[in-house]
């Protein structure tokens, strides 16, 4: 009998998972709230279940006696997978484990605790505390939900009447209705990218991060790999290490960020999955020749997982950027698409939609993604992707 394999979540960026799961000869059950979710068509045997809907995954994972529970790259299944793994005896995160991963006031709490370099934060559920514990950092501020990712909700406040505003936008993205208000950390945003096996950590990829301007702190650019020397990156690795044994992973992806201050990296948060978006099932496999979605599916299965690199290359996404209003007219695309380098360039817009400059990762409106054999190659073909592309705005 084949092994049986469940994906918690079935949306666009869990289907490469699920087909590749399929291609190892797995039997793959998967859910999704969304009865539209892609992954639930390309599965052998689907569920339309809200992922974070607990006891109805954990029914439909016994029922089916599943060899091993997973998630690609979805911050909102962590959970779930963990207690399914848990509840069942299969190989994953501790449920304590993950809620320190998907909580960022936990998580916080967690590495004040192991003496991990943080920026100084609170966690608030009362708009006069807020103002309280911003006596204590002192502006600027970076106030986002406790609970969310994609940075939907963050934002830097540098004076207090824009306080107030700052706090109710983190609210509504927050459902435990919690609000973190954190001292701001000035320097260049760094990633690492990691697999955790038996508590060893193996780095598989460093990028260096371009973010939009304040008060939005949005990833608009990813570059592989960062462009710091080796002793920086000695110090990045070893934070982060810090960082993951503080919270407690002993196995499985982890997508952490940190900031390089003028003191040295400082972990800014870190999630127990995959890099979001192309980055997991696309770029770092491009770049390292790794198999991941495969060392994913095994390690879910309790089984070693292969890390060693094959190649060494470079890759950069760009997400489009541009201003609010409606999209009139796209130029270039067809033409961009075809330059030498261009692993991907696609719009998720056309002419007509309304569009909005980037402050969260749904105002998105297209991305170009570049592989080179060179960081500075990489670089080149996007800008030159990006001159050919025209999108005018009215």
């Amino acid at each position: 009998m084949p092994e049986k394999v469940m994906f918690v979540g079935a949306g666009p960026y869990q289907v490469k998972g699920i087909e590749r799961a399929k291609e190892m000869g797995m039997f793959v059950v998967a859910t999704d709230g969304n009865p539209e979710a892609p992954g639930l068509e390309v599965s052998d045997l689907s569920y339309v279940v809200d992922v974070k809907d607990i006891d109805a995954n954990i029914e439909i994972a016994r029922k089916n006696s599943i060899d091993g529970v997973l998630s690609v790259a979805s911050e909102v299944s962590v959970r779930t997978v963990a207690i399914i793994s848990q509840s069942l005896d299969l190989p994953g995160l501790e449920v304590d484990v993950a809620e320190k991963c998907t909580d960022k006031a936990l998580m916080r709490e967690a590495f004040f605790g192991s003496g991990v370099l943080s920026p100084k934060s609170y966690a608030v559920s009362d708009y006069q505390e807020l103002l309280l514990k911003k006596d204590e950092i002192g502006f600027p501020v970076v106030i986002k939900p406790t609970d969310n990712s994609g940075s939907r909700g963050v934002r830097l406040v540098e004076e207090v009447d824009k306080l107030k505003f700052a706090y109710d936008k983190a609210l509504e993205y927050s459902e435990e209705g919690t609000v973190l208000i954190e001292e701001y950390m000035d320097g260049v945003e760094v990633s690492v990218e990691a697999f955790i096996y038996e508590g060893t950590m193996h780095v598989v990829a460093l990028s260096d991060k371009v973010r939009t301007d304040p008060p939005y702190l949005l990833d608009k650019e990813v570059i592989f790999p960062s462009a710091y020397n080796y002793e920086v990156k000695k110090q990045i690795i070893r934070e982060a290490e810090k960082a993951i044994k503080a919270v407690g992973i002993k196995m499985g992806p982890v997508h952490m960020e940190l900031i390089i201050t003028k003191d040295g990296p400082v972990p800014v948060e870190l999630a127990a999955r995959g890099p979001g978006f192309k980055v997991f099932t696309d770029i770092m496999p491009a770049i390292t020749g790794i198999d991941l979605l495969k060392e994913l599916i095994l390690i879910s299965l309790g089984q070693r997982p292969n890390l060693m690199k094959t190649r060494n290359k470079a890759s950069v996404i760009k997400f489009i950027d541009t201003k609010t209003g409606t999209l009139k007219r796209v130029s270039g695309l067809e033409e961009a698409k075809k330059i030498n380098g261009v692993y991907e360039l696609e719009l998720y817009v056309k002419e007509g939609d309304s569009v909005h400059m980037l402050t969260c990762g749904a105002d998105r409106v297209g991305h170009i993604i570049s592989i080179a054999d060179s960081r500075k190659e990489a670089e080149e073909i996007v800008e030159v992707a990006e001159r050919l592309l025209w999108l005018e705005v009215a």
